[in-house]
C-alpha cells in the first residue's frame, strides 16, 4: 500500500561474476523506485558481515500501480526486483464527487447532495467502507447546518449526505467536511453556497 512499509523487506547480497556470495562488509547498496513512484525509509544500507544488504522500513509512495526496485552501489551490476503491486493507502484526505450546491434556500435539503471520496495522501480513491466523514458549517453568521451530519463510507469509499440543510439568515455559507476525532483526515472546506429565503411561512 502507497506510503506504508513493505510486507517483505528487501535483503540484497553482493555476488561475484559466476553468482557466489561475496561475504564483504561495509559496501553502501542505495534502492531507487521507477518513474513515477518515490521512496520512504532509509534509501541506503551498508552491507554486513555477510556481504547483505537488509533493508527495514522502506516504503513506496506513489499512484496505485506496478513499479520495480533497482538497488545500485559504484562499480557494481545495479539488481532490480520483481514488479511490486501497489495499492492505495491509509485514509489521508476527502475530495468531494458530487460538490455541495452553489445555492440553497434555507430550511429546504440540498438540492444535489454532497459525496464525499475519501483518498490516500498521493490522491488515490480508496474503496473502504465505515469510514465516518462529520459534515459542519465552517463559516455563515447565525446559520446551522441541519440534517444527517455523520456519515460512513460505503464500499466505494464515498460518504453521500443526503439530507443536508442550511437554516438561517440569507447570505454566504461554508461546510467543512473531516473524518472523525480518531481519524487523521485533512478536513475540506467546500467552496462558498448563497442561502436565499425560504418557502412563505408567517405574516409580520
Amino acid at each position: 500500500r502507497s506510503g506504508v512499509a513493505l510486507a517483505t523487506q528487501p535483503v540484497v547480497q553482493l555476488r561475484d561474476s559466476t553468482g557466489n556470495n561475496v561475504a564483504l562488509p561495509g559496501i553502501a547498496i542505495t534502492a531507487n523506485v521507477s518513474a513515477g513512484g518515490t521512496l520512504a525509509g532509509t534509501v541506503t544500507v551498508n552491507t554486513n558481515a555477510s556481504g547483505a544488504a537488509p533493508f527495514t522500513g522502506l516504503a513506496l509512495i506513489g499512484a496505485a500501480g506496478d513499479y520495480t526496485l533497482s538497488f545500485t552501489s559504484p562499480g557494481l551490476t545495479t539488481g532490480t526486483s520483481n514488479v511490486v503491486a501497489l495499492g492505495a493507502g491509509l485514509p489521508a484526505q476527502l475530495t468531494l464527487a458530487v460538490p455541495v450546491p452553489a445555492a440553497a434556500q434555507s430550511g429546504l435539503t440540498f438540492t444535489t447532495a454532497p459525496v464525499l471520496q475519501l483518498r490516500d495522501s498521493v490522491g488515490n480513491p480508496l474503496a473502504q467502507s465505515g469510514v465516518t466523514i462529520v459534515a459542519s458549517l465552517a463559516s455563515g453568521a447565525g446559520g446551522n447546518l441541519r440534517g444527517t451530519l455523520q456519515v460512513p463510507t460505503d464500499a466505494a469509499g464515498q460518504a453521500t449526505f443526503g439530507n443536508l440543510n442550511l437554516f438561517g439568515p440569507i447570505g454566504s455559507y461554508t461546510l467543512r467536511f473531516a473524518g472523525n476525532a480518531a481519524s487523521s483526515i485533512d478536513t475540506l472546506v467546500a467552496t462558498p453556497t448563497t442561502l436565499s429565503a425560504g418557502v412563505a411561512a408567517k405574516l409580520l
